[in-house]
């Protein structure tokens, strides 16, 4: 059980490295590929109804924030960040 809770704290910090970042910096979007499963979906759970993604589904709208100038996300605003809606 320890060696999985431990596997579980590196696995999110890998995922908190790549999507939070510092103002003028840009997040690590494309390691999520490597962290996630072909086919993986990311699921959120903290609203009424959950939503689910793909990688590519979560990456897209970030990168395009990014893209256009949005500030620095740390993983605070990422907790009330709204997740894309995917097709399947």
């Amino acid at each position: 059980m320890g060696d999985d809770r431990a596997e579980l704290e590196r696995m999110m910090q890998r995922f908190l490295r790549a999507v939070s970042f510092r103002e003028g910096e840009q997040p690590a979007y494309d390691e999520l590929r490597d962290l996630f499963a072909e086919g993986a979906r990311l699921t959120k759970t903290s609203d009424e109804v959950p939503d689910s993604a793909t990688v590519d589904a979560f990456i897209g709208p970030r990168q395009a924030s990014v893209d256009s100038g949005a500030r620095a996300l740390t993983a605070d605003r990422l907790r009330g960040m709204p997740s894309p809606r995917s097709t399947p």
